[in-house]
């Protein structure tokens, strides 16, 4: 994933285009592994990066990124055009999924970043799309969010502020 989506980001650098880096997260997946078995939730997320790769172009880049998490960067002529292909993906994920004698419906989160607006790095919009993702299943909510600037500095200060109680807590000055 990191090589392509690299040779994505120089060639979209180069031609001075726009790149979008999407974090999908199934909710809720660790209930079908805690209830149904590993053995379901592995052709779970067989069948949803299956649905994922056909709902999205050729030249769009997807990944597992460990657990319940996909990776999806792709090419774009305008930000707005990425709301598009996330609910392109959740439609995606509406129908059963039907393993074994189990029917199975999910729901995901879906957190967007995008070149140049949020990062120059693969990894730049990773970290932002996660932390937008993270806001959408925060929510409560199945569905997608663009990644802002105030949502970074809202998760380094709740970050530092646990830091600083921590400390407080271990040197007892609260």
């Amino acid at each position: 994933f990191h090589q392509l989506a690299e040779q994505m980001f120089a060639t979209a650098r180069r031609q001075q285009a726009n790149v979008a880096l999407m974090v999908i997260d199934i909710n809720r997946f660790a209930t079908v592994n805690d209830s149904l078995g590993h053995e379901i939730g592995d052709e779970l997320l067989r069948q949803v990066g299956q649905r994922l790769r056909h709902a999205l172009r050729e030249e769009d880049i997807l990944s597992r990124f460990g657990g319940d998490e996909f990776v999806v960067a792709l090419s774009i002529q305008k930000r707005e055009h990425c709301g598009l292909v996330a609910e392109k993906l959740l439609d995606t994920l509406k129908p059963l999924f039907v393993i074994g004698s189990h029917a199975l419906h999910i729901e995901a989160s879906i957190g967007i970043a995008t070149l140049p607006e949020d990062g120059q790095s693969p990894d730049d919009l990773q970290r932002a799309a996660d932390v937008a993702m993270k806001r959408v299943q925060q929510a409560g909510d199945s569905g997608y969010l663009f990644f802002g600037p105030t949502m970074n500095f809202r998760a380094k200060e709740l970050w530092q502020l646990e830091g600083e109680l921590r400390q407080a807590l271990a040197e007892n000055a609260l």
